[in-house]
């Protein structure tokens, strides 16, 4: 599942329980927030840091003027293109929910 359709589903059943009046939800939601928090803010460090680590490795290569380096760089904009659909295609069957 992709974090949208998590999030969607986690927000459908958290309003589900509400209105069945279910007691003590509001401490529940604060303590599932504070989770799902925290797990988006591991998942951005390591990706920040994943990042910034190939980012630094790609600009040690290109200062050697090789041409791995200059295909890696053509490598990576294809990955970024592939991403990007990815998650337009992931947004287009977000809305038709």
């Amino acid at each position: 599942m992709i974090l949208n359709e998590c999030v969607f589903d986690l927000l459908i059943k958290v309003d589900r329980l509400n209105l069945e009046g279910y007691s003590n939800l509001n401490q529940w939601v604060s303590r599932l927030d504070k989770q799902v928090e925290q797990v988006l803010l591991t998942r951005l460090q390591q990706a920040v840091k994943a990042w910034t680590e190939e980012f630094l490795r790609y600009g040690a290569d290109s200062t050697t003027g090789d041409s791995t380096s200059r295909d890696r760089g053509k490598t990576t904009k294809g990955k970024r293109r592939n991403v990007k659909s990815e998650a337009e295609a992931d947004d287009k069957q977000y809305q038709q929910r």
